[in-house]
């Protein structure tokens, strides 16, 4: 073939591949431009969904959980306000809706998913402000336990004021009950050995592993705790309901009542459907209260602009406590770890750059690793060291490492269900080489030292690692102890008769003196203020940050997601040192 024709057929091939890639690059750009298009039109349909009505009503589903780990800054944040709500979100956009002359009123559904106690708590003042302010709120529930508990679903639904009940539901008030599974004897007859060390005889995390049933420490610890939350029930229902004590312990004992029955008790107001309860907002409309929070928060902080008053920062600690910088999730307690490294760097940051006037810690963690735990209270030493006051506030639950985190505070807010305490140690490990053995696996190894085998699961624990492992944990349950002690301003023998790894309630642990006063994380907001000089009520809120970019957008999207799944698992337990007992109620 001529070398001329040759040169045009290249020349042909070419024009060709450039126009196709051309083409591809085109209908590339076309995609991009619609998805762009698209985002944009969705943000803008956001926006203006954002903007209120003259009048309306709020509406709130707390058959989805309210979570103590704030807001994500996830990928689809920008455009869709959260669907799980922070705490603290709703608690302010109620109070502000106790002022706004637009809001009606508030209807509330609830199910049988129930917020903790403590939370329910944390909700109480603000729904209060509500309805002194005049403003309607009702709450409706189909039932409360359909052959199935409803003490606490109930318990979340009397604040409200106004209880409507679906008939032929139910109010399965039956009472709480705390159950455990132990397979002691079970992991015995698979020849599997428990190596833990405890120190405090109520440290008792690790019991289902080692007992064949509660032992007298645990069921003491258990029962004081769980009764002191159904007296709490008792005394919500008799602030809101108008119904003795008296009156509502006999209820309880003839619980499960049908819906006639719960309503000639006193215990709900009115039964009807969920349409007839839709149909209590007349003309008016119904905004989401996602929607009415992320509206006020927005004009929070353009209030906060240009103000000189002190600024409070505001750090959450929600989860287990995990070394390192990377977050990630702990299957033990269904829900983010922390990361250390980046909570006390964050403290750090907020007090050299950002330089807040005081910091309030919001804390709901049921231990952890003491090492991460360490870390973190460090970073708030060096913030008082700096003059910043430390407030803590106790969330649900803040035990073992999250009490150690709490200890050297100013001042600690515990609400009167907070889970607390919990001040002792546990660490070791299982060895399954009689298991493996049963079914022909032999393990064998090759070490250095004597005790290089210490941490294996293959290897029996010798009484030289044994000795070891027992001097970490005494080292770690006296410093625990000297420390509490310490910062809480009590005698070391006092924190002995509180601790050997005991959990309490808020309202106990106030007795005690392990924390200040009960209230939430408003009463800590506001003593933080005061602290650092700041009028009544003349403040700026500052959220602090873990950190910026894309990788925290994609991580703390992944960790909503995996916080809202999690909540449905039921591995319970763990093996981190100041881990607090695991401690599951039902009602």
């Amino acid at each position: 073939m001529p070398l001329s024709t040759l040169n045009a057929m290249r020349r042909a091939g070419s024009t060709l591949g450039r126009g196709i890639t051309g083409l591809f690059e085109l209908i590339r750009a076309l995609f991009m431009l619609v998805v762009i298009l698209a985002i944009g039109a969705f943000m803008l349909q956001n926006w203006r969904s954002w903007q209120l009505p003259d009048t309306f009503f709020l509406q709130m589903d707390l058959r989805q959980p309210l979570i103590e780990s704030g807001r994500a800054v996830g990928l689809f944040d920008l455009a869709v306000p959260q669907r799980n709500l922070a705490i603290e979100d709703v608690v302010a956009a109620l109070h502000d809706a106790a002022a706004d002359p637009r809001v009606a009123g508030l209807t509330v559904v609830v199910g049988d998913r129930a917020q903790p106690l403590a939370i329910v708590q944390e909700l109480e003042g603000a729904l209060k402000e509500l309805r002194a302010a005049g403003k309607r709120v009702v709450v409706w529930a189909d039932s409360f336990g359909e052959m199935s508990p409803g003490t606490q679903a109930y318990a979340a639904a009397v604040p409200f004021g106004e209880v409507w009940l679906q008939p032929n539901g139910m109010v399965a008030t039956t009472g709480l009950i705390a159950e455990e599974l132990f397979f002691g004897d079970l992991l015995s007859r698979l020849g599997v050995d428990v190596e833990v060390g405890l120190r405090g005889d109520f440290k008792t995390a690790m019991n289902r592993l080692l007992e064949q049933g509660f032992t007298s420490a645990h069921r003491r610890a258990t029962e004081s705790v769980l009764h002191d939350l159904d007296d709490q029930i008792a005394d919500l229902v008799e602030r809101h309901r108008a119904l003795p004590r008296g009156r509502f312990r006999a209820v309880v004992e003839s619980a499960p009542l049908l819906d006639r029955e719960a309503l000639e008790a006193g215990l709900v107001d009115r039964l009807g459907y969920l349409d007839e309860f839709h149909a209590l907002a007349g003309e008016e409309r119904m905004v989401a209260l996602a929607h009415y929070t992320e509206s006020r928060r927005r004009a929070r902080a353009r209030e906060a602009r240009g103000s000189d008053a002190p600024v409070v920062g505001y750090v959450r600690i929600s989860g287990p406590i995990g070394r390192g910088p990377q977050q990630g999730f702990d299957l033990a307690s269904r829900s983010s770890r922390i990361p250390a490294e980046r909570i006390a760097a964050a403290i750090v940051r907020a007090v050299e750059v950002d330089r807040v006037d005081a910091l309030v810690v919001r804390i709901a963690s049921p231990g952890g690793s003491p090492v991460a735990s360490e870390t973190i209270r460090r970073a708030l030493e060096v913030a008082r060291e700096a003059g910043v006051p430390v407030v803590v506030s106790m969330g649900s639950v803040a035990a073992s490492a999250g009490y150690w985190l709490a200890m050297d505070a100013d001042r600690i807010y515990a609400l009167p269900a907070t889970i607390t305490g919990s001040i002792g140690v546990l660490g070791g490990r299982l060895a399954v080489d009689g298991a493996l053995a049963r079914i022909g696996v032999h393990a064998q190894s090759v070490k250095t030292a004597p005790d290089a085998d210490m941490w294996s699961l293959y290897q029996p624990l010798g009484p030289s690692a044994a000795a070891k492992r027992d001097r970490i944990l005494d080292d770690l349950y006296d410093r625990f102890v000297a420390d509490v002690a310490r910062g809480r301003g009590l005698d070391a023998a006092t924190v002995e008769a509180a601790a050997q790894g005991r959990i309490w309630t808020g309202r106990q642990a106030f007795d005690l003196g392990l924390v200040d006063a009960l209230g939430g994380h408003r009463e800590a907001i506001a003593t933080a203020a005061r602290l650092a000089g700041a009028s009544a009520g003349e403040h700026r809120l500052l959220e602090v940050s873990l950190g910026s970019g894309w990788r925290l957008a994609v991580g703390s999207t992944i960790g909503s997601l995996v916080e809202t799944i999690g909540a449905g698992l039921t591995i319970d337990g763990g093996t981190d040192p100041w881990r607090m007992p695991a401690f599951r109620i039902d009602g």
